[in-house]
């Protein structure tokens, strides 16, 4: 013990006797241990730091240009997966589109587009149809009947096609094409037509949105996309281009049964 703690119990046995100086001794050593013990605690936290730090010398750290490209190729990494799960994960199908040409050049823009569809087997999975919307007029000078083909909108084409950045730069970028309709620009792909929109100006043609070959053959299944069957899958059994009707058959309640739709509540499965 030191001098001071040795007088203090000396002082401490005059005043008040033996119980309490042995009372008084165990606290001064309780009091001790303790001090001890934190010392020893700061003692091991303080070497585990320093073991630390020689661990931490001892690696081997990139450099400050690795790291900015290790960093810059992470993110493209990351940014191109991104983008493809995007572009891909969705559902791909033919949908029509508009595009607009510079006026006169419909026609033009319709044979470049057909050449370019025959010659590459690539763009034939994504492009599909050209149609410059036209009708016939009726006109009756001096007493004589005349008809005459007229475009129902001069300075578009309509294409049926697979929407990509692929297909969507081809198309701008054909001679005559000004753009899309639809596209609210900076690099927004273009909205679709409805098919009610495109029946309607397709029956002035006398065609179908639908392939009349495959799409409409009967048997063929296809899917209900509006009406109270909406999100059904039935077979063709009769179609009339005239009324824009299909007769499919469906399974309700276990039984096939015989419902009438729209041409343009159906698409054709893929």
């Amino acid at each position: 013990m030191k001098k001071e703690e040795k007088k203090e119990i000396k002082n401490v046995s005059t005043k008040t006797g033996s119980k309490k100086r042995e009372s008084y001794i165990a606290e001064v050593k309780k009091t001790k241990k303790e001090k001890k013990n934190k010392v020893n605690i700061f003692k091991s936290i303080s070497k585990y730091f320093k073991g630390v730090g020689k661990e931490i010398k001892r690696i081997k750290w990139t450099s400050g240009k690795d790291l900015v490209k290790y960093s810059v190729a992470a993110v493209a990494f990351v940014l191109f997966f991104g983008i493809y799960f995007k572009e891909f994960g969705k559902v791909m199908k033919k949908e029509w589109y508009v595009v607009n040409t510079v006026s006169g050049y419909e026609y033009k823009v319709k044979e470049k587009l057909d050449m370019m569809i025959k010659n590459s087997t690539d763009i034939q999975e994504s492009i599909f149809r050209v149609i410059v919307p036209e009708q016939t007029i009726v006109e009756y000078k001096d007493g004589v009947k005349k008809e005459k083909v007229k475009k129902m909108f001069p300075g578009y084409v309509l294409v049926e096609m697979i929407m990509s950045d692929e297909v969507w730069f081809i198309v701008r970028n054909t001679q005559g094409v000004t753009g899309f309709i639809g596209s609210s620009g900076k690099g927004a792909k273009p909205i679709p037509l409805l098919p009610e929109e495109v029946d309607r100006i397709l029956s002035n043609m006398g065609m179908s949105r639908l392939d009349l070959a495959n799409d409409l053959a009967e048997g063929k299944q296809v899917k209900i996309t509006d009406g109270p069957f909406k999100g059904m899958t039935g077979k063709i059994s009769k179609y009339d281009l005239e009324k824009k009707q299909v007769e499919l058959l469906l399974d309700l309640f276990g039984q096939e049964t015989s419902v009438e739709v729209e041409l343009s509540q159906i698409e054709n499965l893929k």
